[in-house]
């Protein structure tokens, strides 16, 4: 690892603008299916709330219901910097909600998420690409961004990172799923970076010329291919995981590595993405691996926010960075949360 601190950040502030999955996270620890803890989530929602945490700007842009699963959402990811303007809220809109289960006994950890709720069986709301409406109105008064961030494929979201990208900006598209052949190729295209899990995602048998592509292993770390006009070579590198002695809840992990990356590379936009060397890539790589790595002690997608202090985080990351495998002591932070029953939560319930 270099010698510059992973955590600076420029002046002018950087921006990120996302679109996707930004959804309620009703996290239920155990077997008790009445209380759960509330969370702004989702892979778009998360890396977005992650970077605002990390000193950025973030403009989510989402279609959501006027309902309170969206006013919980609108009030964690404000609580945390990200400016909410472009949340848009209708009748028509949809407010996605996610249940994870969580089982940890000390030892052992598993996690399950699911789309329905426990307690009655109504199916939750799903996620819904914006609406071309809605792009209109945002593309009216959006700022210029050095990071466009996408985790679905939709019409929309390729006209939104296409007016971002003509503006410089360096765009990150995350998917999780193969969907809709010819836009799914439009996204690879356009993008910058694509990171995906190399158990959920497959697009060997799509010819796209990626500058940066990133294949997630799970506990093996992952493997990584940076194209350049100097270097195109089609090798795979790799980078094994740093090792969790915790393990509490993976979940989100992944999206703390993502933002990781977007804060090492994406502050100047795409013009110095072009320039960045191997060295500097595998360093980005490893401060999103160490940064998923101390998530993973924590409940929650981004639990870590709520239970330690930035000080301790950047602290423990650098001592992590430089090879040092020191233990986490807290200050015994617990930020408060918003918890509820399932019952008041649930559509079908209510």
């Amino acid at each position: 690892m270099s010698n510059r601190n992973p955590f600076c950040l420029i002046n002018p502030t950087p921006i990120c603008m996302g679109t996707g999955l930004i959804a309620l996270d009703v996290v239920i620890n155990g077997i008790d299916e009445e209380k759960a803890s509330l969370w702004a989530g989702g892979s778009c929602g998360n890396v977005l709330t992650i970077l605002a945490y990390l000193g950025w700007s973030s403009y989510p842009v989402a279609n959501h219901k006027k309902d309170s699963a969206s006013e919980t959402i609108k009030k964690d990811m404000t609580r945390w910097g990200v400016d909410v303007r472009f949340i848009f809220k209708s009748e028509n809109g949809i407010t996605p909600i996610v249940v994870e289960k969580l089982r940890c006994n000390g030892k052992s950890s598993s996690h399950e998420f699911q789309f329905k709720c426990p307690i009655c069986g109504a199916q939750l709301p799903r996620n819904r690409p914006i609406p071309l409406e809605i792009v209109a109105r945002t593309k009216q008064n959006m700022p210029s961004t050095q990071v466009f961030y996408f985790d679905r494929v939709s019409r929309a979201a390729l006209e939104l990172a296409e007016e971002q990208k003509a503006r410089g900006s360096l765009i990150v598209f995350e998917p999780v799923t193969l969907s809709k052949e010819r836009l799914f190729n439009e996204s690879l295209e356009i993008a910058h970076i694509v990171k995906y899990s190399g158990e959920q995602v497959d697009i060997s048998d799509f010819k796209c010329n990626i500058p940066l592509e990133i294949q997630t292993l799970g506990s093996r770390g992952l493997k990584y291919r940076f194209k350049t006009f100097e270097h195109s070579s089609s090798d795979w590198s790799e980078l094994p995981a740093f090792p969790v002695s915790e393990l509490v809840d993976s979940a989100g992990a992944g999206d703390w590595c993502t933002a990781g990356i977007i804060h090492y590379l994406g502050q100047k936009g795409a013009a110095d993405f072009a320039n960045a060397s191997n060295q500097e890539i595998e360093n980005a790589l490893l401060f999103g691996e160490a940064l998923a790595a101390l998530k993973c002690r924590y409940k929650g997608a981004r639990g870590t926010m709520y239970y330690a202090t930035k000080n301790e985080l950047e602290s423990f990351i650098c001592s992590l960075l430089e090879g040092k495998n020191l233990d986490l002591h807290l200050s015994g932070l617990s930020q408060e949360r918003e918890s509820r029953s399932m019952k008041h939560i649930c559509p079908g319930c209510r």
